[in-house]
């Protein structure tokens, strides 16, 4: 009888567990918005809005926090979780803002400037080093422009390395700032949308072509981010995923930032101990000049 009396209490927990479920949308389409973000300000832990915008969030224990809801291309969205107390299941949709910023002006005059010249900047590239990212987990590069002249980005190039292990393949979101002046940090988007890409679970590079996107390489240079994301939440815990994203050593500073599911950007300061260089994720970019 005590056994029966534990199940019933289990699943009864399980059942009305405190849970925040949904939809992300467009507040001016109302067009469900996928592989939204959707994480905690103060605790670790968070998800991402499926293929058609449903997304679901156990916040058990998590009442003085707050849930942090970004897209790219929106203002990111707070919701204070102290008025969620009730063991039950809340129904709530989302509508995010299109975001404007003080960049979009220039990028407007840039899309129509005509460019031909080409120039290539590459990560200094001193060996593979091992690390591993997080569902949710993105890198930025920065790219300085050292002739501090404006251009326009022709392609990317991303380093993958296979895993050979992996029971999963990886999707990446692929996305572009500019340089906070004060901060150094990713700043505004260059490009106001998704890229998203599926490359295959081998060693190798992934060559993204991004002309017609027309995103301009600012005087000040740029952040080139990718995100390793889970767009039907189909990874589990103990699920490993492939190919994964290379990283080097070689650069005398630190350039690479990480963020998690649109929380914060932090300074990436891991150092190779044998070599005493800096690891920064290895990109590639062909820049087009006037």
């Amino acid at each position: 009888m005590k056994s029966i009396i534990t199940i019933c209490l289990f699943f009864q927990t399980f059942i009305y567990s405190q849970t925040i479920k949904g939809i992300i949308l467009d507040s001016i389409t109302n067009k469900p918005l996928s592989t939204a973000n959707i994480s905690f300000t103060k605790n670790y832990g968070g998800t991402n809005s499926n293929l058609i915008g449903e997304y679901k969030i156990n916040i058990e224990n998590k009442q003085n926090d707050t849930l942090k809801i970004s897209y790219t291309g929106f203002k990111p969205k707070l919701i204070p979780l102290n008025q969620y107390t009730e063991n039950k299941i809340y129904n709530l949709d989302i509508k995010l803002e299109l975001l404007e910023n003080k960049i979009d002006e220039i990028v407007i005059i840039e899309k129509i400037k005509k460019y031909n010249l080409i120039e290539k900047l590459k990560t200094v590239n001193e060996g593979d080093i091992r690390m591993f990212a997080m569902t949710g987990g993105e890198y930025a590069f920065r790219f300085k422009n050292k002739k501090n002249e404006k251009g326009r980005l022709k392609n990317v190039k991303i380093h993958f390395r296979r895993n050979p292990k992996a029971n999963k393949l990886s999707q990446y979101r692929v996305k572009f700032y500019s340089i906070d002046s004060i901060t150094r940090k990713p700043d505004a988007y260059l490009l106001k949308k998704d890229i998203i890409i599926s490359p295959k679970n081998k060693t190798y590079v992934y060559n993204l072509d991004v002309e017609e996107q027309k995103i301009p390489f600012l005087e000040d240079g740029i952040f080139v981010g990718v995100e390793l994301i889970d767009p039907n939440n189909e990874i589990n815990n103990g699920d490993i995923v492939g190919p994964g994203l290379k990283f080097t050593r070689g650069e005398n500073q630190f350039s690479t930032y990480i963020n998690y599911r649109g929380r914060k950007w932090n300074l990436c300061k891991d150092r190779d101990l044998v070599k005493n260089k800096c690891i920064n994720i290895l990109l590639d970019l062909t820049i087009l000049r006037r």
